[in-house]
């Protein structure tokens, strides 16, 4: 529920490891990423990594990502690549197996850690991750 962070994990409530992952969030968009050297708005940023939580462990589709964020696809795709490159999102490659010429070309997403998932998609506690449809998928990490 809380991820891989130690101040997260080790915090004393889930209210605290909330507000830590949360303000993560925020310094990584606003203070970090910049100094990187690509001009990117935060809010804009910050929406692509929720829209890839939400469709964590799924297929990507870059167009449809980048339609509901008014940009275009190689802008998305070259945001997610910031996201990769930070160690942020992972981009699990399919595997090409000719089987009945049934090709899947496109990657799987990932956000890595379980609990920046929770945080971004403003899911606080066991009970609000439970019913919520991103519960197996944001438990299902790849390494």
């Amino acid at each position: 529920m809380r991820g891989g962070f130690p101040d997260s994990f080790l915090a004393e409530s889930d209210t605290e490891s909330f507000a830590f992952r949360r303000n993560f969030i925020r310094t990584y968009l606003e203070r970090d990423v910049p100094q990187f050297g690509r001009r990117i708005p935060a809010k804009t940023l910050e929406r692509l990594w929720t829209m890839l939580a939400h469709s964590q462990g799924t297929l990507l589709n870059a167009s449809k990502l980048a339609s509901g964020l008014s940009v275009s696809t190689p802008t998305v795709t070259g945001y997610i690549d910031l996201l990769v490159d930070l160690l942020l999102v992972r981009r699990l490659r399919p595997f090409h197996a000719n089987t009945g010429k049934r090709l899947v070309k496109s990657p799987k997403v990932y956000v890595r850690d379980s609990g920046l998932v929770h945080a971004l998609l403003g899911i606080d506690d066991y009970n609000a991750l439970a019913g919520h449809a991103v519960v197996g998928a944001s438990l299902n990490i790849s390494k």
